[in-house]
Parts: structure tokens; sequence; C-alpha cells
């Protein structure tokens, strides 16, 4: 069964969140500045975006799409 949210990498660096998501799913997961970080507005089920704060933690849960 696929997996569709990753709450636990939450506070984790977005390279090691990055490198569990991949591992697990086999997707490709992107990282990407937050707030406000510019993304493409399409739906990818292949594709994880992982929301990454200055100090490069992930600050919310890693969504496919």
């Amino acid at each position: 069964m696929s997996k569709n949210s990753w709450p636990e990498v939450v506070g984790m660096s977005g390279e090691e969140a990055q490198a569990l998501v991949e591992a697990e799913e086999g997707v490709k997961a992107q990282l990407v500045p937050a707030p406000g970080g510019v993304v493409p507005k399409d739906l990818a089920m292949s594709r994880v975006r992982i929301y990454v704060d200055n100090e490069g933690k992930v600050v919310e849960a890693p969504k496919r799409g």
C-alpha cells in the first residue's frame, strides 16, 4: 500500500526527509522553501513536495501531488 503523507518527517532536515520519502516510495521528492514557496500548480502523484524553513527543517507533513 502506498503512502500519501509523511507526518513523521516534520522537524527533520529536508535532506533526511527527501531521502526517506524517495527510499520508501520510489517517488521524486522536491524541497520547497516555505512559507510562500513557488511551485507549479499541476498535480503529479509521482511527486512529493517537502516544505522547509530557512534552516532547512521540514515544517509540514509532505504529501503526494
